[in-house]
């Protein structure tokens, strides 16, 4: 279908996958930069130059479809076609490897080390202006930005440290677990700030409980707030009931059904945590990422289904079974009552006519009785 949609020359056509050879570029995600889960390149690359022993490596031959010969052919094969990557700057466990990225890398987990070349620690002005720059740095005078700039400018004469080991596993830990994953997480089960991008800070794109005494600890105080915060339609706030049954549900099902617990939780862990290690996050994408990770949380409210069952065995033993009952369904209806009361504002379609105004204009343009 991808080739057949490409040829026929659409109006948004990425990529253009018209033939076998786009087509696999497309399916491969040649158009995207490389990325390294074990070792590879981090992010301060950019400021090293060329590798000294080896600066080009082979780059994947170009085919071009010969249509006399009626198949593709390598019209380049790009030997040392491709800048190679500093091996000064190859580590384990890359999570910071985007160089586009560096300025939030910094600003993120902090600033890199660096020192004057040997070659160059006799000259005076150099080592003026590094005393200089680090006096600055040390009365807190320099932002990202800056920093970023004097490597930049001055990488040449410097040693620049790669971020450590250390440094990569606080990144794939308090971001891309903590921040694009467990964030995400409790924005379902918990509740939500606002429907704001979160770029750092506690005034945007938060999960929020609903819990003053919970919340004020995180974010600072929740009264008083300005109306663009307090009525945005998007502040949802679950009390973690939604996470609260979840986890009864799990423990339940562990504890009860063993077989069908383990293929659920390796569910939830591979379209989860998982998927995090996998697609080694940028900092601060474009967009919020949530929706990359629904199969994690559909996963989670089966547990929450099985919190009905968990529950009800625990009060039938106390009241019997017409009482357990409507002592469970209040208790677990909570839940979807309080989704339903908190969602419905920011979720609700009325009055919104875009989508049915632009399939009416596309059938309109479409003569009748005609394909």
């Amino acid at each position: 279908m991808i080739p057949i949609r490409s040829n026929a020359n659409t109006v948004i056509n990425e990529n253009a996958p018209s033939d076998a050879r786009s087509l696999l570029a497309y399916y491969n995600l040649e158009q995207y930069p490389d990325t390294y889960l074990f070792r590879g390149p981090m992010y301060s690359d950019i400021y090293s130059g060329q590798d000294d022993n080896e600066p080009y490596k082979d780059d994947k031959p170009k085919y071009e479809r010969d249509y006399k010969k009626n198949k593709y052919i390598v019209v380049n094969d790009w030997k040392k076609g491709k800048l190679n990557n500093n091996k000064e700057h190859v580590g384990f466990f890359p999570r910071m490897w985007s160089s586009e990225n560096a300025v939030n890398y910094l600003d993120f987990t902090g600033f890199l080390d660096f020192s004057i070349k040997n070659e160059f620690k006799d000259q005076e002005q150099l080592i003026e202006l590094v005393n200089q720059f680090k006096s600055s740095v040390d009365a807190n005078d320099i932002t990202s930005e800056e920093y970023h700039q004097f490597l930049s400018t001055y990488g040449s004469y410097l040693d620049i440290s790669k971020p450590s080991l250390i440094a990569n596993l606080k990144y794939f830990l308090l971001f891309q677990v903590n921040k694009m994953y467990v964030r995400y997480f409790l924005w379902n089960f918990a509740g939500r700030q606002n429907d704001i991008q979160w770029r750092g800070g506690s005034e945007n794109g938060n999960w929020l409980s609903g819990l003053d005494f919970i919340d004020e600890y995180r974010l600072g105080p929740q009264k008083n707030l300005p109306t663009d915060l307090s009525e945005n339609k998007a502040r949802n706030t679950y009390y973690f009931i939604p996470l609260i049954l979840g986890l009864i549900g799990l423990v339940f099902l562990y504890k009860k059904d063993v077989k069908n617990f383990w293929p659920l939780i390796v569910l939830f862990l591979f379209t989860g945590l998982a998927l995090k290690f996998y697609l080694n996050e940028r900092i601060y994408e474009p967009r919020e990422r949530d929706y990359a990770l629904v199969g994690s949380f559909y996963t989670f409210c089966i547990f929450i289904g099985y919190s009905f069952l968990s529950i009800f065995n625990f009060i039938e033993k106390k009241f019997g079974g017409y009482t357990s009952l409507a002592i469970t369904s209040i208790l677990c209806l909570s839940c979807p009552v309080v989704l339903a009361t908190y969602n419905w504002d920011d979720h609700d379609r009325s009055n919104r006519y875009t989508a049915q105004s632009l399939a009416k204009a596309y059938l309109d343009s479409i003569d009748e009785d005609k394909q």
